[in-house]
């Protein structure tokens, strides 16, 4: 009768804690929307979402390397405004569709309080906030993927038919979407050969068959996209392919690959976590192996599912040896979160203990990550400080066309920025080396003649992971010999750790 009295008050005052959460948490992702610089990457997607739809489509598949449905998508977006803020909002639009669709999911199985806490985790988790901030495809795949499982549970689960021909819809988005996303469709159907049988799983095959045809156009452009993925590699072996893989769940889930703590601290997480999973699962199955087999279903089928993501994209890395970072496995993003929804069976104190502390831990990492809010180089505020310091026609040359990307757009001075050797030209060879002193001496005097100084822009401290040799010791040994360099210093802006040089050259020959 005390929990009767109590629990209207309770429930209202849950619900707005929760809805406050929401209101500060999108507050904050809008301002590291507007304040947050683009970095390379981004750059790609607005320069081919700036072009006309068929071109789109082309330089999907010829520059990006993926199906064309993300890119359509944000090109027709960005019409109503073309800004980095505005095609960054395009983004967190699905990461917030995503988490109401987490909620949906774990209603299916739990209560409310553990779905507002499950929308919690999702919404913190550093993966989470990286997507909703990047102008490129990973938070449509996020939403993609969440809905495809809604839709698959209510279908199998609840035999609505409808949701059969949403879910097939959905799984031929995310197909023209990236091609990873066959992945988890396959994931999907191998619970239903364990559960159902061998009838249930051939007739999910049978529905994917549509799709398989549907998807043929793609064969045309698939083995192209992988020279692409390939040709940006290290040269590395098979064990190391498949470790990479192997550490994207424990980073999808506690973003240990952020290197923020001491490794020491690093492993008692890793614990605390795989401890506190193993205890949800002794106190589910004593609950529930009898009263409520489902919920044991829910379970397995979360672990299958992920089992079978992690061994594709293993079998599939070792095989093809592109290229690979956790973000690529974004479409098994929602299902390794939801392991956090296992906590919601943890008696009510405990419950709130686990969800608060690792609540509080995500924060902890992205008050780390993104404050001050820099990606990578502060490009922002780099373009202001060349803006203070530069002479009247100084050629700013920046000796990458990935600075020069970025640079050019917060960059509002009076000369010209230009990368080295050229300008990007954006197909599948867009990136160029300088292969010596020559090709640097011809480069900038074949386009400003012999100018009286240059800004001479460079990004020291990058590892290049496209394997470029970008001879730094010679381009140096050469500045030397060729300019007097009056002004050499390492910018960080408000980055913490990363720098760009910029020097000043002025030219021996005026002098």
């Amino acid at each position: 009768m005390e929990d009767q009295i109590e629990k209207p008050i309770y429930k209202r005052t849950r619900n707005l804690l929760f809805f406050g959460f929401v209101i500060i948490y999108a507050s904050i992702l809008i301002y590291l929307c507007k304040e947050i610089n683009v970095w390379e990457d981004e750059v790609y997607s607005l320069n081919t979402t700036s072009k006309s739809l068929s071109v789109v489509i082309n330089q999907s598949y010829t520059f990006e390397g993926q199906p064309p449905v993300y890119f359509l998508l944000l090109a027709l977006w960005r019409t109503i405004s073309s800004g980095i803020f505005f095609a960054r909002l395009f983004s967190v639009i699905f990461i917030a569709l995503s988490a109401y669709m987490i909620h949906r999911i774990v209603r299916l199985f739990s209560d409310t309080e553990n779905a507002h806490w499950m929308v919690i985790i999702f919404l913190l988790n550093p993966f989470s906030v990286w997507a909703a901030l990047e102008i490129r495809t990973y938070s449509l795949l996020i939403f993609l993927s969440t809905v495809s499982l809604f839709f698959f549970l209510q279908y199998y689960l609840f035999n609505k038919t409808k949701h059969l021909f949403y879910f097939l819809l959905i799984c031929l988005i995310g197909l023209y979407t990236q091609y990873f996303f066959s992945f988890v469709m396959i994931a999907l159907t191998v619970p239903l050969l364990v559960f159902k049988g061998w009838k249930c799983f051939l007739k999910q095959c049978l529905y994917f068959i549509p799709l398989v045809v549907l998807f043929i156009p793609n064969l045309f452009f698939i083995t192209k996209n992988l020279e692409i993925a390939q040709s940006a590699t290290y040269d590395y072996g098979l064990a190391q392919r498949i470790s990479v893989v192997l550490h994207t769940p424990q980073n999808f889930i506690l973003a240990l690959q952020k290197e923020t703590f001491h490794s020491a601290i690093n492993w008692g997480i890793k614990i605390i976590f795989v401890f506190s999973i193993l205890m949800a699962l002794i106190i589910i199955y004593r609950k529930y192996r009898k009263d409520n087999v489902i919920i044991l279903k829910y379970v397995s089928g979360l672990f299958i599912i992920g089992f079978v993501l992690v061994l594709l994209y293993s079998f599939f890395n070792a095989y093809t040896g592109i290229w690979y970072d956790d973000k690529y496995m974004a479409v098994a993003f929602p299902f390794f979160i939801l392991f956090f929804a296992l906590f919601g069976f943890y008696p009510i104190h405990y419950k709130r203990l686990v969800f608060g502390a690792f609540s509080i831990y995500f924060m902890v990492l992205l008050a780390f990550n993104y404050f001050p809010p820099v990606k990578n180089y502060d490009y922002k505020y780099l373009a202001k400080y060349i803006s203070k310091i530069e002479h009247q026609n100084e050629p700013v040359l920046c000796y990458s066309d990935l600075i020069s990307l970025s640079l050019d757009y917060y960059y509002n001075g009076e000369n010209t920025i230009s990368p080295l050797p050229e300008a990007p030209s954006f197909d599948e060879n867009y990136i160029k080396n300088i292969a010596d002193t020559a090709g640097l001496k011809n480069s900038i005097e074949k386009k400003y003649g012999i100018s009286k100084s240059y800004l001479f822009i460079s990004d020291d401290m990058r590892k290049y992971s496209q394997n470029l040799n970008m001879n730094r010791e010679m381009i140096d040994d050469y500045l030397k010999n060729k300019f007097h360099i009056t002004f050499d210093t390492l910018y960080f802006g408000r980055s913490k750790n990363l720098y760009i040089r910029v020097r000043r050259l002025e030219n021996i020959l005026r002098n």
